[in-house]
């Protein structure tokens, strides 16, 4: 009988070259649900998952297309918005004229001048352009302060459209002066409007005239009161119902004298610009050219009637 021998080749082999206790055959010897599972689920799995997730991979991609749109919708309506509210530097300049005679007249000439000066007055702040950010009544303070000319002025901003509307009432023109042979136009407030005229318009109303080298017209300034201005033009329409026309006047250095110079006649009449009342004495003077006449007189200097009731001539 003869003994088994150990077998020793295991034994003298040293690392790695020992084969493990834990050695398994290649082969799946064992079974397992596992290994039954076809691989065909394991991708079903994968494409569920893709599946699953591709609505939110498309709402993300549809997010990123709004980006460039909403950027694009808030660019044109920042654009309308901006054209909507913006106000331009020419204006729609709307006179209100109190005089038919006179339509148009004040449209030719402060037309330009009042919008370049309204150009001016905008340009000084941003927000001056945006209707929702300007100011009328600064800009209606300030065209009434230096268009001194104007009775009323009225600044509106269009609900549509860019140009401001301007709306002036004009006041009559009541004097002509003439100083230094250069024509000037007074309203019935005193200012003078404008010079150098030459308007038909003007010419038809036959406006009093003042004859004085004393005044020195400005126009936007005042040259006269308007009670110098309300006595001036009473006198002349008196006279003027009856026929008697008023060449010029002409007013003392004192400004309480106002000579009034008849038309072919050799004197002029002394009225007294402080006394309220120029249809008493231009019914004083009537009365006396009336006796005069009857009497064959015709004074060759003057006729004064200042003193109420009592006539002096020479």
């Amino acid at each position: 009988m003869s003994l088994l021998k150990r077998n020793n080749r295991n034994r003298n082999r040293k690392g790695r070259d020992r084969p493990s206790n834990n050695y398994r055959e290649t082969s799946n010897s064992i079974y397992s649900y596992h290994n039954l599972r076809d691989s065909s689920d394991s991708n079903r799995r994968v494409n569920k998952f893709r599946l699953v997730n591709k609505p939110y991979q498309l709402f993300a991609k549809m997010e990123f297309m709004k980006k460039p749109l909403a950027i694009i919708l808030l660019f044109i309506i920042i654009v309308l918005l901006y054209g909507l509210t913006y106000v331009s530097a020419r204006p729609n300049i709307i006179i209100l004229d109190n005089n038919n005679a006179l339509s148009g007249l004040y449209g030719n000439i402060f037309g330009s001048e009042l919008s370049k000066f309204i150009d001016k007055q905008l340009s000084r702040s941003i927000f001056n352009h945006n209707k929702l950010t300007i100011n009328t009544i600064s800009i209606t303070k300030e065209i009434s302060d230096h268009f001194s000319q104007f009775n009323n002025v009225e600044v509106s901003v269009p609900i549509i459209g860019t140009k401001l509307n301007i709306y002036v009432s004009d006041s009559d023109p009541s004097v002509e002066v003439i100083y230094n042979n250069v024509k000037y136009i007074v309203n019935n407030n005193g200012v003078t409007i404008f010079r150098d005229y030459n308007y038909k318009s003007i010419n038809q109303l036959q406006l009093p005239i003042i004859n004085q080298a004393s005044l020195s017209p400005v126009v936007g300034q005042n040259i006269l009161s308007s009670e110098q201005v309300s006595f001036i033009n009473n006198v002349f329409e008196q006279l003027k119902l009856k026929n008697i026309t008023v060449k010029y006047f002409t007013i003392t250095n004192s400004g309480t004298e106002l000579n009034a110079y008849i038309n072919n006649e050799p004197y002029y009449v002394k009225f007294d610009l402080e006394q309220n009342n120029p249809q008493l004495q231009a019914g004083d003077y009537l009365a006396a050219i009336n006796y005069l006449n009857h009497q064959k007189i015709t004074p060759k200097q003057y006729i004064d009637v200042r003193v109420e009731g009592r006539v002096f001539y020479k």
